[in-house]
């Protein structure tokens, strides 16, 4: 079995662009969800990057500017 790892660096930047627009519309339309485990304010940035390391963490760790 082998794994392979692709970046956006490995596409076109037309397709990486159009892949951008994809996304954008589908969480635009909430055809895509993204579940936020935790939402931290910018001075607990720390606190933020604890979370992700943590095993716990079921969803997306946000950072609010």
């Amino acid at each position: 079995m082998a794994v392979h790892f692709l970046s956006n660096d490995d596409f076109p930047e037309c397709a990486n662009e159009s892949a951008a627009a994809d996304l954008t519309a589908a969480v635009t339309a909430g055809d895509l969800r993204y579940p936020i485990a935790v939402r931290f304010p910018l001075k607990r940035i720390a606190d933020a990057q604890d979370a992700t390391e943590s095993a716990g963490a079921k969803g997306r760790v946000v950072v609010d500017l």
